[in-house]
């Protein structure tokens, strides 16, 4: 098994044990058996009672867990559809801003045409030397050869 799948087990089953015997009797023994037996022996994450699990540096996929667990077995009908409807909320949100068609109609509506150069006529101008400096480049050449 993954070594990140068998953390995330010891993870949960602290957490578990953390809340006590009353939210363990709630859930399937055969579940808690699976966890306590899946997890790594040799991680033994430690919780503060205290403390949130987000200060705690509780991965994702625990926090998942618990969730589908808080959501199947601990919670009344009430809640649970309130947590439901919750979670729709929050996945049609991410369909809206991720939905593929939108991205496109977004970046549409964002572009702003170009802007128009104003271009500048920029035209060779004829260096004229005047009479004297003709005379003296012409001196020039004849010395230098």
């Amino acid at each position: 098994m993954n070594i990140q799948v068998q953390r995330t087990y010891s993870e949960v089953y602290g957490i578990l044990n953390m809340m006590g015997k009353y939210y363990i009797k709630k859930i399937p023994t055969k579940l808690y058996q699976m966890i306590e037996k899946e997890r790594d022996k040799n991680y033994n994450p430690q919780y503060d009672y205290n403390k949130t699990l987000d200060s705690q540096n509780v991965s994702k996929n625990a926090l998942s867990m618990i969730a589908l667990i808080h959501i199947n077995y601990w919670s009344d009908q009430e809640e649970k559809r309130e947590i439901k409807s919750v979670l729709f909320k929050n996945e049609q949100e991410i369909r809206e801003k991720y939905n593929p068609d939108n991205l496109f109609k977004k970046r549409e509506k964002t572009f702003e045409p170009p802007v128009e150069e104003t271009k500048q006529d920029t035209q060779l101008i004829e260096k004229k030397e005047n009479f004297i400096q003709k005379i003296f480049n012409k001196i020039q050449k004849i010395f230098k050869k």
